[in-house]
């Protein structure tokens, strides 16, 4: 951590004039001990002077490599994924020398053994330790190629490149965090069953009088705890929501990156813009909102896929044939409970009102089932699955069937009001 342009090589002489397992252990050993140390001051001197901006203790361990070996500074570009491949040896080597050192010991424990009952063998002892030191040597002599790139003091790598690879990372980041937040609300949901059964038994225990008030101090504790449980279940699944929602905004400004890079901005573009329909931009923005939602409650198994069906369920609405529904008819003293049956009817109908889709035209995309790239190209069991979860299709089925009845109703409703008309008339 020199003055100036940082990090910088130590400028001593190389360590060794090649890479052996021993080096390896020695070397992940210091480089551990030196970010425990100083970690931070670390971060403070490098961090600013890395194209990332950020440097970890894989880093440290790339850069201590090659300057044990005299490889001149390796660019930060390279250091990260050479440190976790010579850390990923380092470990397979330290495995594989306590595996060395058991079988000497062994050997040497079996040799005693039979001296101990034939004199004549003890020489067989300094022979057992002698090859498992043998062994050893060996071992931590054994030569290794940590693949150090070439010098590439002052270059960079393609920007394009650099995306590329962040993109990657989020993503995989991304795939961990959703599948926690899917255990966490698993988690949730046997939390709330656990509470029920105790507020059920707690409610038998209250029922019975001939039970002791010990018995319903330990049923009222039991329902204690497993309320505690369900709130702390909701708080890690609200906390994990949370760190899903940072992903998905992570994941799209490395796309945005990568795009900007890829196919950056022109004159052309902006002119362009200029006659761009913001109310279709605001549209799909809505169609986004609900595919996410969606995914994010459990209801769709990808959010791209639901993004699609969303899609296509708003080009069907734009069927008079498949999106027309009864509008709720006139309100009067003679159709009062008709006409709150419709109200309930018709509200738990539009669902996706917000997303200019009606139920018909949800339930035919749904039967589409369009598929993104990734699940349609993946494992039978994806592309068998459809885009729905159980409670998604569980879901589609009550917006449907609200809106028959809702149709129905308002259909028979309309039928009375024009008899009755009739009948005034006549």
């Amino acid at each position: 951590m020199g003055a100036g342009k940082r990090p910088v090589a130590s400028g001593m002489e190389p360590a060794a004039s090649q890479a052996t397992n021993g080096l390896i252990i020695e070397l992940r050993r210091a480089a551990a001990e030196l970010w425990e140390a100083r970690a931070e001051a670390i971060k403070a001197s490098c961090a600013p002077h890395v194209p990332t901006g950020r440097v970890d203790e894989m880093d440290v361990l790339a850069w201590l490599t090659a300057d044990a070996l005299g490889h001149p500074l390796l660019h930060a570009d390279d250091t990260n994924p050479v440190g976790k491949r010579v850390a990923a040896h380092a470990t397979r080597a330290e495995r594989k020398l306590r595996d060395v050192d058991a079988d000497a010991r062994k050997a040497v424990a079996k040799a005693r053994a039979a001296a101990s009952k034939k004199p004549a063998l003890l020489p067989t002892i300094a022979a057992a330790a002698a090859n498992g030191e043998s062994a050893r040597s060996a071992h931590l002599e054994k030569a290794y190629d940590p693949q150090l790139p070439a010098p590439t003091v002052g270059a960079k790598r393609p920007e394009l490149e650099r995306c590329e690879t962040r993109l990657d990372q989020v993503r995989v980041k991304a795939r961990k965090v959703l599948a926690h937040s899917k255990v966490c609300s698993s988690e949730f949901t046997r939390a709330g069953v656990r509470t029920d059964r105790a507020l059920d038994a707690l409610e038998k225990v209250w029922a019975t009088d001939t039970l002791s008030g010990r018995v319903l101090q330990l049923a009222a504790e039991a329902c204690q705890a497993a309320n505690a449980a369900e709130v702390a279940a909701k708080a890690e699944l609200l906390e994990a929501a949370t760190v899903v929602r940072q992903a998905y905004d992570d994941e799209q400004a490395a796309m945005d990156a990568l795009r900007e890079v890829a196919d950056p901005p022109s004159e052309d573009d902006d002119e362009q813009a200029a006659g761009v329909d913001f109310f279709d931009v605001y549209t799909e923005l809505q169609h986004m909102t609900c595919a996410v939602a969606m995914a994010a409650a459990g209801c769709a198994h990808c959010a791209h896929c639901a993004h699609l069906m969303v899609r296509h369920a708003a080009d069907l609405a734009s069927d008079q044939q498949i999106s027309r529904g009864v509008d709720p008819p006139r309100r009067s003293d003679e159709n009062e409970d008709e006409w709150r049956r419709y109200l309930s009817a018709w509200t738990r109908a539009q669902v996706l009102t917000d997303t200019l889709i009606t139920a018909p035209a949800w339930v035919a995309a749904e039967a589409a089932a369009p598929r993104c790239t990734e699940c349609a190209t993946c494992c039978a069991m994806c592309r068998a699955a459809g885009t729905l979860t159980a409670a998604g299709e569980a879901a589609t089925d009550e917006v449907a069937a609200a809106a028959r009845e809702a149709d129905v109703i308002a259909t028979a409703m309309l039928r009375s009001e024009r008899k009755r008309g009739l009948a005034t008339a006549s």
